[in-house]
This record gives structure tokens, sequence and C-alpha cells, in this order.
């Protein structure tokens, strides 16, 4: 499903990952959108989208630690 394909991704090393390289990973793009917006509520990935009907790429969640480094930076 969309959380394993992702989580492959992440496993090899990448931070972020674009929507339209696991769009399929659901059984069809609603699906798999569907399935990103429950990810997202959950914590589990973050969604970013630069521009409106721009790419969106797909995060691993920050953790604590990071974050409160970006806060200081």
């Amino acid at each position: 499903g969309v959380e394993h394909t992702l989580y492959e991704q992440f496993d090899a090393g990448r931070e972020e990952v674009l929507y339209a390289e696991i769009e399929s990973a659901g059984g069809s793009r609603v699906q798999t959108f569907l399935g990103l917006l429950f990810l997202s509520h959950r914590g589990q990935v973050t969604l970013r989208q630069d521009e409106l009907f721009d790419d969106l790429w797909i995060g691993q969640p920050a953790t604590a630690g990071s974050s409160e480094e970006a806060l200081a930076d």
C-alpha cells in the first residue's frame, strides 16, 4: 500500500518522495491521495506543495530534536 511504498523510499535514504512516483501505490490516484491525507493527519508524513497545483512532495515528519534546532537557527 501507500505507507509501505513510502517507507521503502524513506528507508533507502530519501527524505522526500514526489507524489507522481507513488501515485498508483494505493490502487488508483484517488486512493493513494486519500491514503496520504490519513497518513498526514496521523503525523506519519508531511505534505508540501510550493505553489497551487504544483508537484506534491511527501516527506518524513521532523523529529522533535530537529525542529528545535530549526527554531534555534
